[in-house]
């Protein structure tokens, strides 16, 4: 398999118990963090160098220790380099009094946090973001899963001109730690959202699809590596379909590609089955190049499988699809080319999915016919063939990216 990739950083922190009796514990935070370094130092996964792969829990995992992860990536990053940094916990803001100049001041909670001592026991989200400006990893990513919800909101100030707690990071602190060149800022859900847990009690909903994006059911593109966006969208997809209160949101401002931040099962690219359809390879370089011409390759290709079951709903699909993209297309023209990276890239990314699909689809195998249909791509598929170009181009520029607002019908795992 080779040596893993130095030049991947992580450190992920899952904090576990607090030493406040104010602050509920969340063991499930210490498996979040816990699983993740599991998944990245795997040589068959994401392939981490170990030694690159640092982990905080439990009693480890204080405001100085935190501090002190962040110092290091400083000092051992570059321009080259790529850095993830991951936090599960508790989260929150301070209502500042009318005369400041913002509504909010946001924190981090470590293991020693103190809600009516958060200036001096936790991270604030302005100190974060200072520091993420001294790590010099030319990419870097930050993936909050923060428990907003379970014990934060009954707080209040010990004295009337005191500031008071309330429950959730500001949109505001998210998209500073997304400014700079490279930067990403992904959170579990908005600050009006509570951040859930998997009915099983054993991870958070979020992390849970994180793992297995990582694990390679984000590895759409077949090139070795697991991409940024490509984790965000399907992460974002996953959580849609089990959870309608809760709405992973991205942050970025100079973001100039869908960079790598993992391998996929441990580097090696995915060869497509002997029997996969021929020319499919081909599809999927053009439209990760090209992909209103991918698209239209795709349909093509569709066309000629005589194995296929539900053909036209495939085609339908590409169809829409593509005149999403067109939408797009003319909506980005003359906005902010980040924004317009991210539709294209949730496009080539539903599209390379599909092709998957298809693949899958147009394989016959034994247990293939008594298998379960795929009910997350099944839905999608109604979705899509029930749109107009036009409403699925509202319905991919609105989804997920900058606030939430999509529903769901199945029902919610636990709050954490």
């Amino acid at each position: 398999m080779g040596t893993p990739d130095t030049d991947f950083y992580a450190v992920a922190v899952g904090v576990g118990g607090y030493a406040s009796a104010n602050l509920q514990d969340l063991p499930a935070t210490v498996t979040d963090a816990r699983l993740l370094c599991e998944a990245l130092i795997d040589p068959l996964l994401c392939h981490y160098a170990p030694e690159r792969t640092h982990l905080l829990t439990g009693a480890g995992a204080t405001l100085d220790g935190f501090r002190d992860e962040l110092a290091w990536l400083a000092r051992e990053t570059r321009p080259t380099s790529t850095a993830l940094i991951y936090f599960s916990g508790h989260g929150g803001r301070l209502e500042l009094p009318l005369e400041a100049a913002a509504s909010y001041e946001s924190f981090l909670c470590l293991r020693e946090a103190e809600p009516e001592r958060l200036r001096e026991t936790a991270l604030s989200a302005t100190e974060f973001a200072e520091t993420l400006r001294r790590i010099h990893a030319g990419r870097l990513v930050v993936v909050l899963d923060s428990c907003f919800a379970a014990g934060a909101a009954s707080f209040k100030a010990v004295a009337p001109s005191a500031s008071v707690w309330r429950e959730g990071l500001t949109a505001e602190a998210l998209e500073r730690l997304g400014k700079g060149s490279g930067r990403v800022a992904i959170a579990s859900s908005s600050a009006s959202q509570v951040s859930l847990v998997r009915e099983q009690g054993d991870v958070s909903l979020f992390t849970y699809h994180l793992l297995e994006a990582l694990k390679g059911a984000a590895g759409v593109r077949r090139d070795g590596y697991i991409h940024v966006l490509d984790v965000f969208h399907y992460v974002s997809e996953a959580i849609r379909e089990q959870a309608s209160r809760q709405t992973p949101i991205l942050k970025a401002d100079d973001l100039d590609s869908n960079f790598p931040i993992a391998f996929d099962h441990g580097g090696k690219p995915r060869i497509s089955s002997d029997s996969a359809p021929t020319g499919l390879r081909e599809v999927r370089e053009r439209i990760r190049a090209e992909p209103l011409a991918g698209a239209e390759a795709l349909e093509g290709l569709s066309e000629r499988l005589p194995t296929l079951p539900d053909r036209q709903t495939t085609r339908t699909e590409v169809e829409r699809l593509r005149a999403g993209l067109r939408e797009i297309q003319q909506r980005f023209a003359a906005s902010q080319p980040v924004e317009a990276l991210i539709e294209r890239e949730r496009i080539i990314y539903l599209l390379l999915e599909l092709c998957a699909r298809l693949e899958e689809r147009a394989i016959p195998t034994a247990s293939a016919a008594s298998a379960a249909p795929d009910q997350r791509g099944a839905k999608f598929i109604i979705n899509a063939t029930t749109m107009t170009g036009t409403q699925f181009a509202e319905e991919i520029t609105n989804h997920n990216y900058f606030g939430p607002g999509h529903t769901k019908n199945d029902s919610d795992p636990d709050a954490r």
